[in-house]
Parts: structure tokens; C-alpha cells; sequence
């Protein structure tokens, strides 16, 4: 699994609409919950599903899909929220499932296929068990949609680094 003394990569893998399978670090997950009842904001932007309180910290939960460009999770209510921490900032992401934690190493990861458009949100790929894993762009999707990154350099998941 790559170079010896190479510290693994764990990647939580999910599926929003569709059988894609992606992954983020794990390391920008703080847990995996069932979608609770989101209270929806006014003019909270196209993105946002609403808002929850877990353990008495309120946050934006942010529907994955329509965050890059696919259909909208269909029934929000059986999905999952992802919730992540980006320095002291708390932010849950909706997918429609989530599939398990891999580890892989770093240097397996390769970078998205010529020909994809600047606009993906695709950061590295790599091939895990016969699946096809689009590892998405974690600052990016914060920065649209709350309009700041955990990392302004570069992407510790990505193929370029």
C-alpha cells in the first residue's frame, strides 16, 4: 500500500443520488449521525438544507449533491450528515448514504482523469476494491457555501498535495 513508512490516508466514503461512491478525509470528520430534523432558515442560500443543534452547538447542514452540481438528496429524512470540523467552525454535510472508512495510502491517490472541467469539485481519484472513488474538494464546498476553508494551500487529500 505504497512507500514504506508511509501514514495511511482514511477516507469516509458515501453515495449522494446515484451509485457513485466519494470520499473525504477523515480526519475533517468528527462523527456520522442520522439526518435529524433540520430547521430551515430563511434566504440560507440554494445549498442549505437548514440548520440542527447536536450537544448544544447549532450548525449548517449543507446538501453534498447540490453543493457540486448533482441532483438534491431526494429524501433527506433517511439520509446521513456528515459532520465535520473546520478549525473552531462545526458544519454537517448531507449525503444519502454512507458506505464505510478505507485506508489507503497516499501515494495511490491519483489525480482526476484529463479533461475534467476546472469547475468539479473532484480533487484525486483512486480505485479501492473495484470502486471508482471520487475524492471531493472538503474547502472548497466550505468556502461557497459558508465562505471560508479549513485550508487555504492545498488539499491534504488531494494527488497534488
Amino acid at each position: 500500500m505504497g512507500a514504506p513508512g508511509s501514514n495511511p490516508l482514511e477516507l469516509l466514503l458515501f453515495r449522494l443520488e446515484g451509485p457513485q461512491v466519494y470520499g473525504i478525509n477523515v480526519a475533517r470528520v468528527r462523527e456520522v449521525i442520522r439526518c435529524p430534523e433540520l430547521r430551515h432558515l430563511p434566504d440560507a442560500g440554494p445549498t442549505n438544507c437548514g440548520v440542527v443543534t447536536l450537544r448544544g452547538n447549532t450548525f449548517a447542514v449543507t446538501d453534498t449533491a447540490l453543493a457540486i452540481g448533482k441532483s438534491a438528496i431526494t429524501n433527506v429524512a433517511t439520509g446521513f450528515v456528515i459532520v465535520t470540523a473546520s478549525g473552531h467552525a462545526t458544519h454537517g454535510l448531507l449525503v444519502r448514504d454512507v458506505e464505510r472508512i478505507i485506508k489507503v495510502s497516499p501515494a495511490d491517490l491519483q489525480a482526476p482523469p484529463k479533461g475534467i472541467s476546472p469547475a468539479s469539485y473532484l480533487v484525486s481519484v483512486i480505485t479501492f476494491e473495484g470502486l471508482f472513488v471520487e475524492i471531493i474538494d472538503f474547502d472548497r464546498i466550505l468556502r461557497e457555501t459558508l465562505g471560508h476553508s479549513a485550508s487555504d494551500k492545498h488539499h491534504p487529500y488531494s494527488a497534488a498535495g
